[in-house]
């Protein structure tokens, strides 16, 4: 049977699988029972929202499942773009479970300490339009980018990717 019981400092530990990216525990009151499973998502739902839809839409992510082990990734391609960008990363459309970028690092999620904190796309010089790909690794936490020219000025293509806020 389980408690409650006077049972200061006794704590259960379970060991996740690696293959696995979080814990969902279900307790039956009546039955007093407790059952955990694994899960192969992150609860939650990401988002991208920006200036190219003047801070207007939640854009949501897609999940990607790594192979190599690497924490779990979420995606979206933004295109064509025609100028630079700013943008933040959501959690559940909720605005104090934001991501953000602090001298070189990829902080929350929580509510920025202040204002202004976006990630800034700028457009490639070479570009007339451009495709820019956001990937967001929740777990680590890392947001890189990658923008790819789809119509060049010299008619060469070019890609160009970065991590966290470099």
């Amino acid at each position: 049977a389980l408690g409650p019981w006077k049972a200061f400092g006794t704590n259960w530990s379970v060991t996740v699988p690696r293959s696995k990216y979080s814990l969902i525990l279900e307790w039956e009151a009546m039955a007093r029972k407790l059952r955990c499973a694994f899960g192969d998502t992150l609860p939650g739902s990401f988002f991208a929202v920006g200036s190219w839809t003047d801070w207007a839409r939640f854009d949501q992510m897609s999940w990607e499942m790594s192979l190599s082990g690497e924490s779990p990734t979420y995606i979206l391609k933004v295109s064509p773009l025609r100028k630079s960008v700013e943008f933040q990363v959501v959690k559940d459309q909720d605005w104090d479970q934001r991501w953000w970028c602090e001298n070189g690092r990829t902080l929350g999620p929580g509510k920025p300490p202040r204002g202004h904190l976006n990630w800034l796309v700028q457009r490639p010089s070479e570009a007339q339009t451009y495709e820019l790909t956001i990937l967001v690794r929740p777990c680590v936490p890392q947001v890189s980018c990658t923008t790819v020219t789809l119509t060049a000025v010299d008619k060469e293509s070019s890609t160009r990717t970065w991590k966290d806020c470099r």
